[in-house]
């Protein structure tokens, strides 16, 4: 009998090995499981930290681009008043005085008065 109670003994630290060798290895997977899943976040929170960058970037690069084109219309704006402005202080006064002859056409379309008198008037 003695080497009944030895066999089963045996078997019985044989088997409260192998669940302890499970359980470590249970605990080793699980101890991976939550390793990968931190490093897979911090993957994520790096990309996503790129990506916002990146949309920031090409945020500023359009608003860049609008500041350049609204500052060209400005400038295009100024120069078309400045250049009109120019324009009538060098158009003599004679150029804007109405001939005679356009006179009498300008009066026969849209007053009553004779071309004369109103030619006067001008």
């Amino acid at each position: 009998m003695s080497s009944a109670c030895s066999f089963l003994f045996s078997l019985s630290v044989v088997q409260r090995q192998q669940q302890e060798m499970q359980r470590l290895q249970q605990q080793r997977e699980l101890q991976q499981k939550l390793q990968d899943q931190q490093t897979r976040r911090q993957q994520l929170d790096h990309c996503l930290r790129l990506k916002m960058k990146r949309l920031a970037r090409e945020q500023q690069d359009e608003l860049q681009l609008d500041m350049n084109i609204l500052q060209q219309l400005l400038k295009q704006e100024a120069d078309e008043r400045q250049e009109a402005a120019q324009r009538k202080v060098r158009t003599p006064e004679s150029a804007l005085m109405i001939s005679p002859a356009a006179a009498n056409i300008y009066c026969k379309k849209s007053c009553i008065q004779t071309p004369a008198t109103c030619a006067s008037k001008l």
